[in-house]
């Protein structure tokens, strides 16, 4: 409709969306579809990367004169003579001009200048990962290209899979497994729907296996210029934290948690479509870009993951029985699998309403979603509740600033635990009273959540750091701790403590509490 209408405004559209969600395939479609219908015309594949070579700009300018001409042009030696060719041209003709793959606004400028040169009526396509790309207070339309939905990647998949609209008889659960891990990605579903044609369900199952470990390196190299594009390391390591210890938190949380220049880090990764914030203001990422956050990190050191900046789960639970922990880990992620993943009575362990919000409002069981969560089917000592890490593993990581443990029990001295820790959460805490000698002076985030603690601590401490406080759900408490030595604390969450019997006064004083949850306490 945008193409076709009879103004004479020159229209600039802007088609955007992560990588390999089909700007390309759009543009191209539309540019095929209508550029009969215009005086002249150009497609203009892959700017970012023409850009890139040498005198890239000037040669992108020569083929859209020589397009718009048919072939008739004269040779161009810089960018400025380029400009002054091409305001000439188009302000004689309506043409219709597709901008593919533009990352920085100086490309649009170049080979475009301004709108006001171009007849009435002309058309400007832009495909580009950033959504603020032309940031200049001029009206575009814009156009989100959003995923496929379950149907649609289960056809796709099956063309390019099996050559046919559908999965062959005995495949159905396998494919609807794969389209479940690509998430409507179009590139994906055909990259792996044509990798897996031909081979046998055992093959098929075996490539998926792997893939969940070694992302299909084309799929990673298209998505990974997204990063690359990335201007400082503030918002690269930004989105490394986030795929691995924030994906569905608050944005609120994530930028008290971290550092002030969050709030500007996050617009960033959105304006570059590698995070999207949700209706409830939560962190999404799509699980092939948070694939691909994660391999980035084990690059970092492929054999020792004892060595990256940041480990999960299984590397996390092998740097801590091994204690091969070293400076380099800024954060740690060990959630401890437990039979009670399946049953309906832990349900009761997902609490919406706690302030981080982070219940994981779990996705459908799939592939995928089996094999990440059974990783210790093949390593007794990581899937059992029972294990006891030594406090010591954490001793050389003296740059630890994120610690997420769930259902992880420590024995040993608390002193060896890292001074630099700005966030710890450790669901079910398994001791009655934090020891004195467990380092916390430097937190802004503590979640004790489900934890067996009695008395959060003895005494007095002097957390001036700290904002949040989540104690919810640790049936056992009987008193708030003493808080006197927290003035900035700002949101405490003390839901479900049923044995919550004392408040301490201390809390009448807390001047920059804004949030404090009661709920289901008995205390009066």
């Amino acid at each position: 409709m945008w193409l076709k209408d009879r103004s004479n405004d020159v229209g600039v559209a802007v088609i955007y969306g992560m990588g390999g969600v089909g700007k390309t395939t759009i543009a191209k479609a539309a540019y095929k579809q209508n550029f009969d219908k215009f005086q002249g015309s150009s497609f203009l594949p892959d700017v970012r990367a023409a850009s890139e070579q040498p005198n890239g700009l000037v040669c992108l300018q020569r083929k859209l004169l020589s397009d718009i001409q048919k072939g008739k042009t004269k040779k161009i030696y810089s960018i400025d003579e380029g400009m002054s060719k091409i305001k000439l041209l188009v302000r004689c003709k309506r043409v219709l001009i597709v901008l593919d793959d533009v990352n920085h606004s100086e490309q649009f400028n170049a080979i475009l200048g301004m709108r006001e040169w171009f007849h009435p009526g002309s058309k400007i396509i832009v495909t580009t990962r950033h959504e603020n790309l032309l940031n200049d207070h001029a009206v575009y339309a814009m156009f989100k290209v959003k995923g496929l939905g379950e149907g649609e990647s289960l056809e796709l998949f099956s063309w390019h899979a099996f050559k046919q609209a559908h999965p062959i008889k005995g495949y159905m659960n396998l494919s609807r497994s794969v389209v479940q891990h690509c998430e409507g990605l179009p590139l994906a579903l055909q990259v792996l729907g044509s990798s897996l044609f031909g081979k046998s369900v055992d093959l098929r199952q075996s490539a998926l296996q792997k893939l969940h470990m070694i992302p299909d390196e084309k799929i990673q190299k298209i998505l990974r210029i997204s990063f690359d594009s990335l201007k400082d390391d503030h918002d690269r390591n930004l989105f490394l934290h986030i795929v691995c210890f924030f994906i569905e938190k608050k944005m609120g949380y994530t930028i008290t948690v971290l550092d002030n220049f969050t709030r500007i880090g996050i617009q960033n990764l959105v304006d570059r479509c590698l995070v999207e914030i949700d209706i409830d203001n939560r962190l999404i990422v799509h699980q092939l870009l948070r694939d691909m956050g994660r391999a980035i990190i084990r690059e970092e050191s492929p054999e020792d993951p004892g060595k990256r900046s940041r480990v999960w789960h299984k590397d996390a639970s092998d740097v801590l029985r091994k204690l091969t922990g070293t400076e380099t880990i800024k954060g740690l992620m060990l959630n401890l699998p437990s039979e009670a993943i399946f049953s309906t009575s832990n349900q009761n362990r997902c609490h919406v309403e706690d302030f981080d919000g982070n219940c994981s409002r779990r996705r459908r069981l799939g592939y995928f979603s089996c094999i990440s969560i059974n990783y210790s089917s093949t390593n007794s000592t990581a899937a059992s509740n029972e294990v006891d890490f030594k406090a010591e593993a954490f001793r050389r990581m003296h740059n630890l600033e994120l610690l997420l443990l769930d259902d992880v029990k420590v024995s040993g001295d608390y002193e060896d635990f890292p001074k630099k820790l700005i966030w710890l959460c450790w669901r079910g805490f398994p001791l009655k009273s934090i020891p004195e000698k467990f380092y916390l002076e430097n937190l802004v985030g503590l979640d004790l959540r489900n934890s067996s603690l009695q008395h959060v601590w003895k005494g007095n401490r002097f957390l001036l750091g700290l904002k949040i406080l989540n104690l919810s759900h640790s049936h056992s408490l009987v008193t708030t701790p003493d808080l006197s030595g927290v003035p900035n604390l700002e949101k405490l969450i003390l839901k479900d403590c049923i044995n919550l019997v004392v408040i301490d006064e201390s809390l009448g004083n807390l001047e920059k509490l804004i949030f404090l949850n009661l709920k289901d306490c008995k205390v009066s």
